[in-house]
């Protein structure tokens, strides 16, 4: 995150774009996002889809179809903060945004990591609105043994999103309120059932459900959710 803020910080153009050093950018993958950010200028941030790779740079087809699943949901679901939420597919090699962002998102905060650009990206689609463009991927992810996320073991990396979501859950009271808050808040609530179960807190998995399924009574159609809820008792 250090070095992705200090790029920020001396970035000097309308547009800002990382390409982590073990990843590639693909043909017009700038001129395809900025096309779309000087057409629509209500957006502010693009992304595109990526191809997983292995060390030698071949293809990884399960990692790659799973991405692919997860940007067909984000075309019918519609982008943005909840989709994010339920499943994010935004890498920072594959996106594009306006510099302008920057002041009113902030920085990429270095305690959230690993996943700091996962806080990221809910911050900024809580404020601003988030495209995922048509067409081919943009980018390809290299996935190998030195990835940093690598380093930390399930339970440590579900107690970073924990921390982050907590955030959310006092952010959302700042920018939204009513229905839009409710729905919200239950999303981000069964979002942190999830990483509660996988940290192995089953006392805040049934307090968070139990909160999640209050303020909206549909998350108890979701499966995975009321299994995790039976097995915490």
């Amino acid at each position: 995150p250090e070095a992705r803020n200090k790029g920020m910080k001396l970035a000097q153009g309308k547009y800002i774009a990382f390409l982590d050093s073990d990843d590639l950018f693909l043909a017009a993958r700038l001129e395809r996002g900025v096309d779309v950010l000087e057409r629509m200028p209500p957006i502010a941030l693009v992304h595109g889809e990526v191809e997983v790779i292995d060390h030698e740079g071949k293809l990884m087809p399960s990692e790659t179809a799973y991405n692919r699943m997860l940007y067909r949901k984000e075309r019918t679901e519609g982008s943005g903060y909840l989709r994010i939420l339920k499943g994010n597919a935004m890498f920072p090699s594959a996106i594009l945004f306006r510099r302008e962002c920057v002041d009113r998102i902030g920085w990429f905060n270095p305690t959230f990591r690993p996943r700091e650009d996962y806080d990221w990206y809910l911050r900024l689609a809580l404020k601003e609105r988030v495209h995922l463009l048509e067409g081919p991927p943009i980018a390809r992810y290299r996935l190998h043994g030195k990835n940093q996320s690598l380093g930390y073991d399930a339970p440590a990396t579900a107690r970073v999103y924990i921390a982050i979501l907590s955030q959310q859950l006092s952010l959302l009271s700042e920018k939204l309120s009513g229905e839009p808050h409710r729905h919200a808040r239950s999303s981000v609530l069964a979002k942190m059932a999830e990483y509660y179960w996988t940290s192995r807190s089953k006392r805040e998995v049934r307090r968070s459900l139990l909160e999640a399924i209050r303020l909206n009574p549909a998350v108890a159609l979701d499966l995975s959710s009321i299994k995790r809820l039976l097995f915490s008792l």
